[in-house]
């Protein structure tokens, strides 16, 4: 059979697919094979393959062919090298069965023949079986291939399916986002159009309600339109005016009233019915009043013409007395202003700031106020002061500032104005640094703040010491005492501060100050409050004591505040006008028994001269006010009276009787300055 028909048959069969018989497959497995044939693991053979292995049986059998014709044929023709074992064999074979069944050619051909075709049958079923292993290893191999491919395929396929996941999942995530963003969109713009609508409706209710409003300004302006138009027809009724309706500009003012107040009334007519009015129609009726105020003044002028003339001296001649008179009231106003402020600034009562509630019956609140400043000051001075001595150092310094102090205030006396300013001398030298000589030692503190602050501290409390002790035991020396503290206050303010405020802690009523008894307060640290010495054990100060200590303070200050200035010294740091205030704040509290008697008895008997002579008929007032007015409380909680009580009493009665205030015992005017002292012999 020819090659060809055979291939074609083959090519007829199931699609070129040579498949054993006894492995026959299914339907279901052979379209499972055409689809994915390395699924079946079956042996199979090709065509391509089928047609090689014909093409090679073909060749064998035109090789058997031509040898035939060769051993027929006396030329004896070589095989090629291939085949060369094969014909040595086939010729030995015919060598041998020529010598064993003898010289018959036809029967050796046959033989042969047959054993050629064993031959070549062995030969077939080795090289199928080649073949099929071949084939075999072949398809393992293309199994192995394709099970790669497979795996890279699906491989390819799980991670085009992750892109897709990953695509379709950011795909959602954009859409939702882009909905979201359209959802948020549309509410915005729901919000924008619902703002929009609520401000045009709050835009037409503003509006209905400003021509509302407008209406109702309107009306009153169309009121006093008709009122005017009103008073006008009754005055051209009367019988005086109805000689000017023959008067052109009068006619033609009139007409023009009427015709302007007749077109107010449908306007506003018109608007009633609306309900609003817009702007156009109330600047309309404004102008139309205004108009009517225009013709109404025009025609009063017209028809007035003659009157005014006649009366125009009479009106000018009111008009400029009215003008005074207004011009008087504006100046009256303006100076009982002034003298508001004036008052203002003499009274700091006003400007102060408020006490605390359990005070405000007990103290005045500029007092208050200025007593807090100046205890600040020497709680800080006293702090520098304990810094000071402190340091064993400064022991050396101390007691030479201590010596430098209290010697010229032990010696302080009366005796000449010359005596006064050495002390005066020695101790402003002792605050302004200079070289000061203590028995063997030489003082100076200009370069040591800390020592300044103790000698100004030591300083002021020497001299309060000094009115406590003396002064209530002499009260006479007080003048002398005042002149040096003037002498130190005038050329050093924060020792006048320190000085004031120690006089004042020992003596509150300087202040003047009735401190009251507070809650969970010991009774203790009260006294103390109130200006008695009281001991760690709890004993008290006796009464006569703490009164003989508070009147020796009280006639220090009042001495202080009308003792001339030092030669030289223009402006008293602490004058006459201080007594006046303290004791109009002294009026101003309620009394306590025996301490306010003996306080302002005191103070009265030292520096009652000096203020009568300073306020001369308001002393006096003040005086009469104390006798009938303030005395009577004095004596109310006094009870039966008393030595500081009598004392007062006999002394009001004799100056209000003789309208004058003896001069103190001790008083030293500004010619004592001048006097000096030499053996014993005082005078100018």
């Amino acid at each position: 059979m020819e090659l060809n028909e055979v291939l074609l048959k083959l090519q007829q069969t199931e699609k070129g697919n040579l498949i054993y018989g006894q492995d026959k497959l299914s339907q279901t497995e052979l379209c499972k094979f055409r689809e994915r044939p390395f699924v079946v693991q079956r042996p199979v053979f090709d065509v391509s393959s089928l047609k090689a292995a014909l093409e090679s049986c073909e060749e064998s059998a035109f090789a058997e062919e031509a040898f035939v014709k060769e051993n027929d044929s006396p030329v004896k023709n070589e095989f090629p090298d291939k085949d060369k074992n094969k014909i040595h064999n086939y010729n030995g074979i015919c060598e041998i069965s020529s010598f064993v069944v003898g010289k018959n050619p036809a029967e050796v051909i046959s033989h042969l023949e047959v054993e050629a075709q064993r031959d070549k049958e062995k030969t077939m079923k080795e090289k199928t079986r080649a073949y099929e292993i071949s084939v075999l290893a072949a398809q393992k191999t293309a199994a192995i291939r394709c099970q790669e491919a497979q795996k890279k395929l699906h491989e390819r396929y799980i991670k085009g399916q992750e892109k897709i996941r990953k695509f379709i999942h950011k795909s959602e995530e954009d859409a939702n986002r882009i909905k979201q963003q359209n959802a948020e969109l549309h509410k915005s713009r729901d919000r924008i159009l619902k703002t929009r609508l609520q401000e045009a409706e709050n835009r037409r209710l503003l509006k209905l309600e400003q021509g509302k409003k407008r209406l109702e300004t309107a009306e009153p302006i169309v009121i006093k339109c008709s009122e005017i138009h009103k008073r006008l027809m009754l005055q051209f009724e009367n019988e005086s005016y109805k000689k000017y309706e023959s008067n052109p500009a009068v006619v033609l003012l009139l007409k023009n009233i009427c015709n302007t107040h007749l077109s107010l009334l449908a306007t506003i007519e018109t608007c009633r019915d609306r309900g609003i009015m817009d702007q156009v129609q109330l600047d309309e009726i404004s102008q139309g009043y205004d108009e009517i105020l225009t013709h109404s003044k025009q025609l009063i002028t017209v028809i007035e013409k003659v009157k005014l003339e006649e009366q125009r001296l009479e009106v000018e001649k009111q008009r400029k007395k009215k003008l005074q008179e207004e011009k008087e009231e504006v100046e009256k106003r303006r100076l009982k202003e002034e003298q508001e402020k004036r008052l203002s600034k003499q009274n700091p009562e006003l400007s102060a700031p408020p006490v605390p509630k359990e005070l405000m019956f007990s103290v005045s609140r500029a007092a208050y106020h200025n007593h807090q400043q100046y205890k600040t000051l020497f709680e800080e001075f006293e702090k520098t002061s304990k810094e000071f001595t402190s340091n064993k150092a400064n022991m050396k310094l101390i007691m030479g500032i201590n010596k430098a102090i209290s010697v010229p205030i032990s010696s302080i006396t009366n005796r000449s104005g010359s005596d006064i300013k050495n002390k005066l001398a020695d101790l402003n030298g002792v605050l302004q640094g200079q070289s000061i000589k203590v028995v063997n030692q030489h003082v100076r503190i200009s370069d040591d703040k800390l020592a300044i602050s103790y000698a100004n501290l030591f300083m002021a409390k020497k001299l309060v010491k000094q009115a406590e002790g003396q002064v209530s035991s002499n009260h006479s020396t007080a003048f002398s005492l005042a002149l040096t503290v003037l002498g130190v206050w005038a050329k050093n303010k924060t020792f006048g501060q320190l000085f004031l405020v120690q006089m004042q802690i020992k003596c509150p009523f300087l202040i003047p100050w009735y401190v009251p008894k507070l809650e969970n307060q010991s009774e203790n640290e009260y006294n103390r409050l109130r200006g008695y010495q009281c001991s760690d054990d709890g004993t008290v100060e006796v009464q006569d004591k703490f009164l003989s200590r508070m009147s020796g303070l009280v006639r220090s200050y009042a001495a202080i505040i009308q003792s001339p200035l030092p030669p030289g010294v223009q402006s008293h740091p602490h004058g006459i006008a201080e007594g006046w205030k303290w004791l109009s704040r002294m009026l101003d509290l309620d009394p306590w028994p025996e301490v306010t008697a003996t306080v302002l008895y005191d103070f009265l008997d030292v520096a009652g001269y000096a203020l009568m002579k300073a306020y001369g008929r308001q002393f006096e007032k003040l005086l009469y006010a104390l006798c009938h007015d303030y005395f009577p409380k004095i004596e109310e909680i006094s009870g039966s009276g008393g030595g500081p009580l009598q004392r007062l009493q006999m002394f009001l009665k004799d100056c209000v009787k003789k309208k004058r205030v003896p001069k103190p015992d001790g008083y030293l005017g500004e010619d004592f300055w001048n006097t000096h002292h030499h053996s014993g012999v005082v005078g100018s």
